[in-house]
């Protein structure tokens, strides 16, 4: 497919550099192509795959292989000789082919012949509103087997000669005969089999796949005991307590979401939260839902949190991912009443948020990964009636925890950890570096924060990654001069994380006055070119009138100083926001002058184009000088003019925004 998708590139894209590599792609497709036949033909021989589908599978995947190497191939005589190479592109496009056809083959032999138009899936559990109505075999046993038995026991892969899609084929059963005997759970074979050590090469289900829990094996039991009918009500079953205890964890409660009556929020309310930089969209034409997004933001205040109670009751989707939301910002959550999905993954909340939760009757998803919360929250969660998804990796729950948390509430789709053996250590979240401001003029004091227990924080302040070596942090940091704070997070078993880095600004010198050139656009002015220098920070919302704006334009200032002064560094702050074309500066040089006739260079920096799409951010980009005795100061920014080639637009024209330009004596 890669190179399939190389070819296309360099016939409709002019990427004629990726000529020479494609031979090697071709070549690595061709070999894995090849490996992946002879695997295929040893598993064919035990795999007990329905024959037509693997017949078909087998000589659609030889044939691609020939195809692979045909192309790679003739491939290396089109390279040189488009005239000889004729059956490169006829190869090529059989491989597109073959692959689909081979690709979906396969998937059918695993997953079912319909798997592509089955429509939802069958492992889903059904949802039961009234239990004793529910069908004991269809609504309760037949979905476990689904999820733990029918990939391996299905029309197209009978292991055993067993097929359990059916009643027929659970009645029938394999090889070794029937698997169930009504009325003795323990004389069945298929409990035996359960029951059966891990170890053991009868056990099941297999080593490594999904095991019955003890509620599901329990569950089995009584419905064999109960004569393993598969047409009888509940109502019509002898229920244990335990029993009964069970399956209480398997009715489904249902909110009454659709039955709310809420009018839509009026347009003047979303447009004033929209101009307070909150981004508000409706959940769907006509539809009065509103799904706030606050992500990635590092500037929310109660304040800002307060001004969404003017749509408290329209707001059903909640997102506050990698934000500085903290539990006292957090606890404003309870008042909207109709939340259904809420995401604080990556922010500063801890387990008394979960508690302020219970009354939200609403709420279906919750995603608190990467956060700080433990098995304290078990209790909460359960207390959740219409929770249905939950995202936990990377918190401090623990594995016990988890289990218990599902035993509880089955239903519940739980996501807490990837396959550390495929995937390697989990990766650390990055530590907050706060400080009460990025401008001082004495000192300011700096601290890193992670809630995650046994983290050690690594900072360096002269500008180089911090590693294992690095300073360990104990305490605030109070620094004297513009200096660039570097940290980073690492733990025993888990992977570093990021380095994040924050630049802070010392500027001593008040400026006289500032010219600028050209003027800013109309729409992005600010208060004029006094903007670049009331010590006023702007945010990462470029429209919140301190910024100055130009569109494909460089732009230069120059700064009058009360009395000649030894100046040592210069400083820019500027935005990027992808989304709305505004991209860092593409470089930034200082020139110095006594007389504001003769300017000499003191200083440049060239700063690099973003490699792909990253969220809003603000950044101060600091000029280091040859220190000199100067009264004029002036600064030269050139703009990227143009977005990069990843952007969703390339090409088109780009903004640049800037703010604060400081300088330090």
């Amino acid at each position: 497919m890669l190179a399939i998708l190389m070819e296309a590139s360099i016939r409709f894209m002019n990427k004629h550099e990726l000529r020479q590599s494609l031979s090697f792609v071709l070549g690595v497709g061709a070999l894995s192509s090849i490996f992946a036949v002879i695997t295929g033909l040893n598993l064919a021989e035990n795999g007990d795959y329905d024959m037509t589908l693997l017949s078909r599978h087998q000589w659609c995947a030889i044939a691609m292989t020939g195809f692979s190497i045909i192309a790679w191939w003739q491939h290396r005589k089109f390279q040189s000789n488009s005239d000889e190479g004729t059956l490169y592109l006829p190869a090529m496009a059989g491989i597109g082919l073959l692959m689909a056809v081979t690709g979906h083959l396969g998937g059918s032999m695993t997953h079912g012949a319909d798997f592509l138009t089955a429509g939802k899936s069958s492992s889903e559990p059904i949802k039961i509103v009234d239990m004793r109505q529910a069908i004991a075999f269809t609504d309760i046993i037949h979905p476990i087997m689904n999820q733990k038995c029918n990939s391996c026991h299905n029309p197209s892969k009978a292991k055993g000669d067993l097929i359990m899609t059916t009643k027929e084929g659970i009645l029938k059963g394999g090889k070794e005969g029937p698997i169930l005997l009504a009325g003795f759970p323990l004389k069945s074979n298929f409990l035996k089999r359960a029951h059966l050590p891990m170890t053991e090469k009868e056990h099941m289900p297999p080593k490594g796949k999904k095991q019955l829990t003890t509620d599901e094996i329990a569950l089995f039991k009584w419905w064999i005991k109960e004569e393993a009918s598969f047409d009888k009500k509940i109502a019509e079953l002898n229920v244990p307590d335990s029993i009964q205890l069970i399956l209480n964890k398997y009715q489904q409660v249902e909110s009454d979401f659709a039955a709310i009556d809420v009018d839509p929020a009026s347009e003047s309310k979303i447009q004033a939260l929209r101009e307070k930089g909150i981004k508000v969209n409706t959940l769907g034409e006509g539809s009065p839902w509103l799904d706030v997004n606050l992500s990635y933001r590092q500037d929310i205040t109660s304040d800002l949190l307060k001004e969404l109670k003017k749509v408290s009751e329209q707001i059903s989707e909640l997102q506050l991912a990698s934000t500085n939301v903290d539990d006292q910002l957090a606890s404003v959550i309870s008042r909207f009443p109709n939340l259904r999905k809420l995401k604080l993954q990556n922010s500063q909340i801890t387990n008394d948020v979960i508690s302020e939760l219970k009354d939200l009757k609403h709420l279906e998803s919750l995603n608190l990964y990467g956060t700080s919360v433990n098995d304290e929250i078990i209790e909460d969660l359960q207390n959740l009636s219409s929770l249905k998804q939950l995202y936990l990796w990377k918190t401090e729950m623990s594995e016990a925890g988890v289990a218990a948390l599902q035993k509880e509430k089955p239903l519940l789709k739980i996501q807490y950890k990837l396959d550390a053996d495929l995937f390697g250590d989990a990766l650390l979240k990055a530590p907050m570096i706060t400080a009460g401001a990025d401008i001082f003029k004495d000192t300011l004091t700096i601290e890193l924060n992670l809630n995650f227990k046994n983290v050690k924080l690594h900072y360096t302040v002269d500008g180089s990654d911090p590693d294992s070596t690095s300073s360990i942090y104990t305490g605030p940091i109070t620094i004297h001069q513009s200096t660039q704070v570097k940290a980073i997070a690492m733990k025993e078993g888990w992977e570093s994380s990021e380095v994040v880095d924050r630049q802070f600004v010392k500027s001593s010198i008040e400026a006289k006055s500032i010219a600028i050139s050209p003027k800013p656009h109309e729409k992005y002015a600010g208060k004029g070119a006094t903007s670049l220098i009331d010590f006023v920070k702007g945010s990462t919302q470029f429209t919140d009138g301190k910024w100055l704006g130009y569109e494909n334009q460089h732009m230069s200032s120059t700064i009058i100083l009360e009395e000649m002064t030894e100046i040592k560094a210069v400083t820019v702050s500027a935005l990027k926001a992808d989304a709305s074309y505004i991209h860092y500066p593409r470089s930034i040089t200082v020139s110095l002058s006594k007389d504001g006739q003769k300017f000499n260079k003191a200083g440049s920096i060239d700063i690099p184009v973003a490699t792909g799409s990253t969220p809003a951010a603000l950044k101060n980009f600091l000029v280091k000088l040859d220190a000199s005795q100067a009264k004029f100061i002036k600064i030269d920014i050139k703009s990227q003019l143009v977005n990069p080639d990843w952007h969703s637009a390339p090409g088109a024209a780009c903004w640049m925004f800037i703010d604060e330009i400081l300088v330090e004596a």
